[in-house]
């Protein structure tokens, strides 16, 4: 539903006098007849600055005459109605006025720049700031380009026009105006491939590209438009590594038979700083046949792309043969305590904990803290009188490594006992000592 533009308007005027502040109304009563078109104007822009000194719910009542003040054809008179405007606005927590979506357009140079400022930080628009928005996005100047695409995010999603408006930006010759429709196009759409591509196109092409030197005010601001996107990019792909790896990981597989060399490249580099970071990605990149992909690229017409594959595979490998060995000790330690329960040995199945105060173990509601008590758990519980330690097995283990030396193991038990059989789910955290793998954290469940 389409809530008419005023709407908020009418219910923060309604608000005013409900509650009003006759202090505060009477300075805004003063300061709107200074604003009247019989006044000098230097009498009219004082009354505009301290406007935007009283942004609190009485100054709402100003709002038509502000937007009375923003159609004259005084510079000054417009500029600083918007600041006033714009203020007010945002401290009541209002959407934007369309006027100062409007304003995008104004001929005068300072307008135009604080209108951007304006529709960069408020969250919210009316429906009717579309058609501006979306003109503004046609604009020869990219940094108007580069105001609005987050400032159509919320409408993309319902607006086909606004969503084709949005993919066309995204390949805008501007970089900023590139990067600020994929972040809305994100968003909106949540599309991370898309999202991923042109990061790996921003790392793999932005750093290198060459500037003109110059002291343009307008290319210095370029430069380090330029620089935040490559630090944003980054940062991006370093968190999606660490909170959607499985998610990157297919993105980058699928992007090493990219037609761009350079994101061909990239992609591969990505994989093998993913796989140097984390190694629990191991198992799930094999899945995807990384290896294979990789190895297909050392036959790729361009240079950087073999060079990167070579790299990303020698990386693989490496984890993989870590996983393995890992893998396999850690295996043995588990079939080791099977075997030494099965013998009715407590001892020797304890010596796949870690031998330390510090060992933990949960089941049901207890804690166990010690290697020692954990121990004198054990026997009360399958040695004590009456008691019998059965047959033991594991199954349906899953070992996915944490990091150097620390790994994480699910599985399910099984106990044959005499007159029952229980079973239950445990998960494990493993570390690598001196003596080898051991537990140091066991929770077990019924």
């Amino acid at each position: 539903m389409n809530i008419p533009s005023q709407f908020f308007l009418s219910l923060a005027l309604v608000f005013c006098f409900l509650f009003p502040s006759a202090r505060g109304q009477d300075e805004i009563a003063a300061l709107l007849k200074q604003l009247g078109k019989d006044q000098p104007t230097k009498v009219r822009l004082k009354a505009l600055q301290l406007l935007r000194k009283h942004p609190g719910k009485e100054s709402l009542l100003a709002f038509p005459s502000l937007r009375i003040c923003l159609e004259e054809k005084n510079g000054d008179i417009r500029y600083w109605a918007l600041l006033a405007l714009g203020d007010i606005a945002f401290a009541n927590k209002l959407p934007c006025p369309t006027e100062i979506v409007r304003a995008l357009f104004d001929p005068d140079e300072n307008a135009r720049s604080h209108a951007m400022n304006f529709v960069g930080i408020f969250e919210q628009f009316h429906p009717d700031a579309v058609p501006f928005l979306l003109k503004a996005l046609e604009s020869p100047d990219p940094w108007t380009r580069s105001a609005v695409p987050l400032a159509l995010t919320r409408f993309a999603a319902k607006d086909p026009k606004v969503l084709a408006a949005l993919r066309k930006a995204s390949e805008d010759k501007d970089w900023g105006v590139r990067n600020n429709a994929h972040v809305a196009l994100w968003k909106a759409t949540k599309n991370l491939s898309v999202l991923v591509r042109f990061r790996l196109e921003v790392l793999g092409t932005l750093k290198s590209e060459k500037t003109e030197k110059t002291d343009s005010p307008d290319l210095k601001m370029k430069r380090m438009e330029k620089a935040l996107i490559l630090v944003g990019s980054a940062s991006q792909i370093s968190d999606f590594s660490q909170n959607r790896r499985q998610e990157l990981a297919e993105v980058l597989s699928n992007l090493l038979g990219d037609e761009s060399a350079i994101i061909r490249a990239m992609s591969a580099r990505t994989l093998g700083t993913l796989v140097q970071n984390s190694p629990g990605a191991t198992k799930f990149l094999s899945k995807l046949t990384i290896d294979k992909k990789l190895d297909k690229l050392s036959e790729d017409p361009a240079e950087i792309v073999r060079g990167e594959a070579l790299l990303a595979h020698m990386a693989f490998a490496k984890a993989q043969a870590a996983f393995q060995d890992a893998n396999e000790g850690i295996r043995k330690v588990l079939d080791d305590q099977v075997i030494a329960w099965n013998k009715g040995d407590l001892r020797g199945f304890m010596e796949g904990y870690w031998q330390s105060p510090e060992l933990s173990f949960y089941s049901g509601k207890n804690k166990t803290k010690g290697w020692q008590a954990t121990l004198d758990r054990y026997r009360k519980k399958y040695q004590g009188e009456g008691k019998e330690m059965g047959k033991l097995a594991f199954s349906e283990l899953d070992v996915e490594l944490l990091g150097p030396g620390h790994a994480l193991v699910r599985g399910r038990w099984q106990l044959t006992l005499a007159k029952e059989n229980p079973s239950g789910l445990f998960t494990l955290i493993l570390r690598k000592v001196p003596a080898g793998w051991r537990i140091v954290h066991d929770h077990t469940s019924n």
